[in-house]
């Protein structure tokens, strides 16, 4: 794990600009995924970084015209994107429909889990 007073490791793209002392998050090239139809505009990104620990940081926002946006953040620790990556990659083989369908399933056990209410669903196309 790379400290963030430390210099910055290999995979580190960002360079501390801050005045001296200040805090600096070690980051890796981002990438990102955006989609804009019909007034609905959805945005993905991820990236590694030390955020107190190692981790890869996806962070997926989407608004659509009739609504207010919805976003959301997911840390994983780095040793895990290889899972994390497939999660993505099974996505890309079923229909947006069931990864909402998905994504309701998510918030319901969550909130059996923990005795909460489930969120409420984003609007459709959202």
């Amino acid at each position: 794990m790379a400290g963030i007073q430390d210099p910055c490791p290999k995979w580190c793209v960002t360079e501390p600009e801050e005045p001296e002392g200040s805090r600096h998050i070690h980051r890796t090239q981002r990438t990102e995924v955006e989609r804009y139809e019909s007034g609905t505009h959805a945005s993905i990104t991820t990236r590694g970084g030390s955020f107190g620990t190692d981790e890869i940081v996806v962070h997926a926002w989407h608004r659509t015209a009739d609504s207010n946006s919805v976003q959301a953040d997911l840390y994983v620790p780095a040793g895990d994107a290889p899972r994390l990556a497939g999660v993505f990659e099974a996505l890309s083989y079923v229909s947006p429909d069931q990864i909402r369908e998905l994504a309701a399933g998510i918030r319901q056990a969550g909130a059996e889990m923990t005795g909460a209410e489930a969120e409420a669903e984003p609007e459709a196309g959202a």
